[in-house]
């Protein structure tokens, strides 16, 4: 039905920017990737309706409305 994806990796290998990436919080500077089957550029809104996104401490993103927070994280 669903799939939990841990990322592993040492301090600085930029496990965070990824994540933040592909859940769409920041745009990346270049390449393509695809979540689910929705470009994560061109097609944010529909692919944060996909996906489910917690980190390590229970944290409010700026950059989303409480109504996003909220649907990422619930």
């Amino acid at each position: 039905e669903g799939t939990v994806l841990g990322v592993l990796g040492p301090n600085g290998a930029g496990k965070t920017t990824l994540v933040r990436c592909l859940s769409t919080l920041i745009t990346p500077d270049s390449g393509h990737a695809v979540v689910a089957g929705y470009d994560v550029v061109k097609q944010p809104r529909q692919l944060r309706r996909t996906i489910g996104l917690t980190g390590q401490y229970a944290s409010v993103d700026e950059k989303l409305s409480g109504w996003e927070n909220l649907y990422m994280i619930g």
